[in-house]
């Protein structure tokens, strides 16, 4: 994404949610978590410029190059402007199809940034 090079094994640096087990129509109440990922040392990060539209960077990261290794599907993906710099957010909802597994789809949602320097590269999920 931002420097070029593979990527590495992320993991977040913040992760909510109860371990729990699964219920009888497959649900876990693990599957309800937060996660917040920090991804310092890019440079000039853009999210236009890095990712494209909010569609495209949905697809580039949750293809299984960076996302999940189940098939998702995507359901909307927007651009809204936040904060004093007016900064882009992509926020985006899809479904992980965890059917091989005998499970029910999981629905998330993503929200993702970069710093108003360029210098990192923010995703929340729920």
């Amino acid at each position: 994404m931002g420097g070029g090079g593979k990527p590495s094994s992320v993991l977040p640096d913040a992760a909510y949610g109860p371990p729990g087990k699964l219920d009888s129509r497959g649900l876990s109440n693990g599957d309800t978590n937060v996660s917040v990922i920090i991804n310092n040392g890019v440079e000039s990060f853009s999210l236009k410029r890095n990712l494209g539209d909010p569609v495209a960077a949905a697809e580039i990261l949750l293809s299984s190059k960076f996302g999940p290794r189940s098939p998702t599907t995507l359901l909307t993906a927007v651009e809204e402007r936040r904060g004093e710099n007016n900064l882009p957010v992509y926020q985006f909802e899809y479904t992980i199809d965890r059917s091989e597994k005998g499970r029910p789809a999981l629905r998330a949602i993503s929200v993702i940034a970069g710093s108003p320097n360029g210098d990192a590269f923010i995703t929340l999920t729920v």
